[in-house]
């Protein structure tokens, strides 16, 4: 990864709870499974993710992920689990409309798309920039809260709990065990 500070590196997919910021499941990337690369490989993470949780911890709980994750299908496999969720829609999806797409010049303002199930979000946050698509299903009304941004509260639910797997890594590198090695399987073990 050519814009990190550590460019080589083994990769974890994890779960975080929003409030302690516990990681609640993980999962080390290996690129295959059973030599077959893998094909959909967003929606199978979250997936495989959350069904690792207990059916009481997963019921009612509300799911944010990145833009990398972000997809129908994965919104229909989360609400057909009875959870709901807000991601965070990359501009080159091809389910967006064109309308959400470029700049607009009145900033802080919320653009809302309604069809049954889905709905969107645009929120225009700075001048000479994109805005910011959501695809939430918790918010089932167009509502923003006070202030001079006019922020809609889908971004305010997504600001609040959008950093705590990044989190996770300031916690793992003060507090390393870590040890110079070129087995791969040791250098998990010491992560974990």
């Amino acid at each position: 990864m050519s814009k990190k500070p550590v460019k080589y590196g083994l990769m974890f997919w994890m779960l975080c709870d929003a409030d302690s910021r516990y990681v609640l499941s993980l999962d080390l990337y290996t690129g295959k499974k059973n030599n077959v690369i893998q094909k959909n490989l967003a929606t199978d993470v979250v997936l495989h993710l959350a069904d690792r949780l207990p059916n009481n911890v997963k019921q009612g709980r509300i799911i944010t992920f990145y833009q990398y994750f972000t997809d129908m299908k994965l919104s229909e496999a989360v609400l057909n689990r009875k959870m709901t969720f807000i991601g965070v829609v990359e501009h080159r999806r091809c389910f967006l409309p064109n309308k959400l797409k470029p700049c607009r010049k009145q900033l802080f303002s919320s653009w809302f798309y309604f069809s049954d199930p889905y709905k969107l979000l645009s929120y225009h946050a700075k001048e000479n920039k994109r805005p910011i698509i959501l695809l939430p299903s918790l918010h089932k009304v167009p509502e923003t809260c006070g202030g001079e941004k006019k922020l809609a509260c889908a971004v305010h639910d997504y600001n609040q709990t959008k950093f705590d797997v990044v989190a996770t890594d300031p916690c793992i590198g003060s507090c390393t065990v870590r040890r110079i090695n070129r087995r791969w399987p040791m250098t998990v073990f010491f992560i974990i």
